[in-house]
């Protein structure tokens, strides 16, 4: 055999070899990392944010005005403060909010001062029953309310100051209101809030006509 032949071919090789050798010597390159965005989870709306019970405090101011019928239609005017106490439930159903709510005010609401004197109306007591349909706007819930309220006062009006011959006795009345409020959460359990309510009394003898604005404070268990 040709012995140029065979060295070339062994060369041939060689050469292959060192090659394949080099290039397996050479850095493998590595890939950039693919990020992967993983999907966030959805942030679900609560339902039920003001479904619960509540009660607290109030403080408020009156303004009033009284025609009594039995008196030629006398007119009367009056004011006064209250402090009162208040329980209620509210249920949320999507963003309708529906309630029902009791309160009870210690009152002094004077009613004819100008005319009587020592001997005008004191209204010393109020209690309401009230139905609630409201809406949650920014951190609070506004709403308005209709229902039925008693007033209780303990006034007689002497006989000099009415000419009809005898004592006249302002009794108990009872009477429906509607109003609108706004009570703004504070935290998750506190409740700060203000109310406006307009009652209605009409009977034989008297018809009284109240404007309330309270402040509340309460809480949410």
């Amino acid at each position: 055999m040709n012995l140029k032949f065979i060295a070339a071919t062994v060369a041939a090789f060689g050469a292959s070899a060192i090659a394949a050798q080099a290039g397996s010597l050479s850095p493998a390159v590595e890939q950039a990392p693919v990020a992967v965005m993983q999907p966030q989870p959805v942030t679900q709306m609560r339902s039920g944010d003001w479904t619960g019970a509540y009660g607290g405090l109030s403080f408020g101011g009156s303004d009033i005005d009284a025609t009594v019928k039995p008196l030629n239609d006398l007119k009367l005017e009056g004011d006064g403060n209250s402090t009162g106490i208040f329980a209620g439930y509210n249920y949320q159903m999507g963003n309708i909010v529906i309630g029902g709510e009791f309160d009870f005010d210690a009152t002094n609401y004077r009613v004819g001062e100008d005319i009587l004197g020592s001997d005008s109306v004191l209204v010393e007591s109020t209690a309401r029953l009230k139905a609630r349909l409201g809406v949650p706007v920014g951190n609070g819930l506004l709403y308005g309310v209709a229902g039925v309220v008693g007033a209780s006062t303990n006034t007689v009006i002497p006989d000099a100051k009415t000419g009809l011959g005898a004592d006249f006795a302002v009794e108990d009345g009872v009477g429906y209101l509607v109003g609108a409020g706004y009570d703004m959460r504070i935290g998750d359990n506190l409740l700060a809030g203000a109310e406006v309510l307009y009652h209605e009394f009409d009977d034989d003898v008297l018809n009284v006509e109240v404007t309330t604005f309270r402040l509340r404070v309460g809480y949410r268990f």
